[in-house]
């Protein structure tokens, strides 16, 4: 609330929500292959790097 001399004045503030951009989702088709049981072959270590350690030798 203002206060101006003998005058009064109340200010209202209005705060107006809006939503952010839509999420992407994944969609599949009716023709879209389930490939989880089909036997295909599988790489879990592709991508996890090994260096060559020359330091294995256990020379004594």
């Amino acid at each position: 609330m203002l206060v101006y001399g003998s005058t009064t004045t109340e200010s209202t503030l209005t705060l107006r929500l809006r939503g952010g951009p839509p999420r992407r989702r994944v969609t599949f088709t009716r023709n879209t292959v389930d490939n989880e049981h089909l036997n295909r072959k599988k790489s879990k270590i592709c991508c996890i790097y090994h260096t060559k350690n020359e330091c294995n030798n256990e020379e004594s």
